[in-house]
């Protein structure tokens, strides 16, 4: 697996710093360096060459080496988040089809082009990660309301009544929609950032849910 430094790196300089950050610090304790502490030895599964990138295969083996991930989510047609980063499938699978158009039944029968394996359902690989105790990245590729939903359903089942919760996922998006600024107060108990923010509307939301 290789190492993911100049990627986050990057990752901290274009979205981790400056005025325009929205950091959600819920946890006294919790802040942006302590949470990434060490991902750069970790696994962006949404890049690698030793397993096909936001694949099963590729987080498996980034967690043998690691506690931190990285990987890419869009929405299938039927409402289910799948974990793939292009808006066709025809780079990574034997087949090319619309993400947005095809169901998640469909995808994730689709092989990958470079190993074995299929498209993963969001909710397998967060599964994986919350058995494992992985903190996570999500990079979002869209910002629909649709997606940001499915994703907070996902949080309040499963991380909400976990001691680890608030430590254990950050989503990056780019928060200048009305439906992202909702999204950003609906779920204001796990940690996040957002990025391209015109002001701190965001930022307004987030202690306005700490008070509630």
């Amino acid at each position: 697996m290789d190492t993911v430094t100049d990627h986050i790196s990057d990752f901290f300089t274009s979205h981790l710093t400056g005025p325009l950050l929205a950091w959600n610090d819920i946890d006294r304790g919790l802040n942006r360096s302590s949470y990434f502490h060490g991902f750069s030895v970790g696994g962006n599964i949404a890049d690698t060459k030793d397993a096909p990138e936001n694949s099963m295969a590729a987080l498996e083996l980034a967690l043998k080496s690691s506690k931190y991930v990285l990987f890419d989510v869009q929405l299938a047609s039927d409402g289910a988040a799948v974990v793939i980063k292009d808006a066709t499938t025809g780079r990574t699978t034997e087949k090319n089809m619309t993400v947005a158009q095809s169901s998640s039944v469909d995808l994730a029968k689709l092989n990958l082009k470079t190993g074995e394996g299929t498209v993963p359902l969001f909710k397998d690989m967060m599964d994986k990660c919350r058995e494992k105790e992985a903190k996570v990245v999500l990079q979002v590729q869209e910002n629909s309301q649709a997606l940001l939903a499915e994703i907070s359903d996902y949080v309040r089942k499963n991380f909400v009544k976990e001691a680890k919760s608030r430590k254990m996922m950050v989503v990056a998006l780019d928060a200048d929609s009305k439906p992202a600024q909702n999204w950003l107060h609906d779920v204001a108990k796990i940690p996040y950032f957002t990025r391209n923010l015109k002001n701190m509307d965001g930022a307004k939301h987030t202690e306005a849910a700490k008070e509630e």
